[in-house]
């Protein structure tokens, strides 16, 4: 669901990234890498019942604070670029810097009407890259696992997700 998110913003990451001499397939991976680092921080936040700053990334409200979510987003996806792609700190922060808050605000894009945040939509691009059961097993979720990220899921946005878990 995130990949169909942020297709329309690709080509200018993709732009971005070749300011730094990034192959085709560095590209792919740090794209990965911001779109698996942000879905994992969201259903953290899920999981803790941080509805606030969930709820405030998507509707602006956040964006003031320093240490809001998306900087923790963006922290840990520059150490992920360091380590995981053994990036330079000079070129993984303004990459970091660049991405994070792009794929965001594509994403934010795609849950706002009109500046309205539709919480439903929300609900869905969190709970949706959670696949089938076997995906999320597959990505070393187990079922309790899922089925508490769909409980709180519920609980925040005060509906069900459909399915079973």
């Amino acid at each position: 669901m995130i990949n169909d998110i942020i297709r329309p913003v690709e080509g200018s990451l993709t732009q971005y990234l070749s300011q730094y001499n990034f192959s085709p397939a560095q590209t792919t991976e740090a794209i990965t890498l911001a779109q698996d680092t942000i879905m994992h921080n969201l259903r953290r936040q899920v999981m803790h019942g941080n509805a606030g700053e969930l709820l405030g990334l998507f509707s602006g409200s956040e964006d003031a604070n320093p240490h809001s979510l998306q900087t923790t987003i963006r922290d840990e996806y520059t150490d992920q670029l360091a380590s995981q792609m053994n990036l330079p700190a000079e070129t993984a922060l303004p990459v970091a810097r660049y991405i994070i808050p792009a794929v965001l605000n594509a994403m934010k894009n795609d849950v706002t009407t009109n500046g309205t945040l539709d919480r439903e939509r929300l609900q869905d691009v969190i709970a949706g890259d959670l696949g089938t059961l076997r995906e999320s097993l597959k990505k070393g979720m187990n079922a309790e696992h899922v089925g508490k990220l769909k409980d709180k899921l519920s609980e925040i946005f005060g509906f069900g997700i459909g399915g079973k878990y």
